[in-house]
C-alpha cells in the first residue's frame, strides 16, 4: 500500500509542492540524523518527512490516507530502526528523494520512493525471518 500511495504521492508532490515543503523535508531528514541515538525522535522525524510529502501533493485524500495509516507507519519504522544500518540508509534514501523533487523530476522521485520502500520492506522481512528462526529459551 505504501509503495502505491507514496510512490504516486511523491510524483504529485514534485509537481505541486512548494519550497516550504522541501525545506520541511530537509529539516525532517536532518532531525532523523540527529535522532539516530533516540528511537522516538528518529521515528517522529521520519513520519514528518512522509506526511510532508502527502501535504505537498495538495490532495486531501492522499493526506487523509497517510494519516489513516500513521499507526502502522510508526510500527514499521520502529521495526526498521532496530535493523543495523537501516536508519542511516533511510536518511540517504530521503536525500535522494529530495534531490529528485528539487530537480523537478517526478518519475525519478517516484522511483526513488519505490526503491526506498522496497529496501525497507526487504529489511523488515529479513529481520522478521531471522527472529522467527532464532532459538527460543
Amino acid at each position: 500500500v505504501r509503495r502505491i500511495v507514496e510512490g504516486e504521492a511523491v510524483a504529485l508532490a514534485t509537481e505541486r509542492g512548494e519550497e516550504v515543503h522541501l525545506d520541511r523535508m530537509r529539516a525532517a531528514t536532518e532531525l532523523m540524523r540527529e535522532g539516530l541515538a533516540n528511537r522516538d525522535e528518529y521515528i517522529e522525524a521520519d513520519v514528518a518527512f512522509h506526511l510532508t510529502i502527502a501535504e505537498a501533493t495538495q490532495n486531501r485524500m492522499i493526506l487523509h490516507l497517510m494519516h489513516a495509516i500513521r499507526d502502522q507507519l510508526e510500527r514499521a519504522l520502529g521495526s526498521i530502526y532496530k535493523i543495523p544500518g537501516s536508519p542511516e540508509r533511510s536518511i540517504e534514501d530521503h536525500g535522494l528523494i529530495i534531490e529528485a523533487m528539487e530537480a523537478g523530476k517526478p518519475d525519478e522521485a517516484r522511483e526513488r520512493m519505490r526503491e526506498h520502500l522496497g529496501r525497507v520492506e526487504e529489511a523488515v522481512e529479513a529481520a522478521t525471518a531471522k527472529s522467527s528462526r532464532a532459538p527460543r529459551s
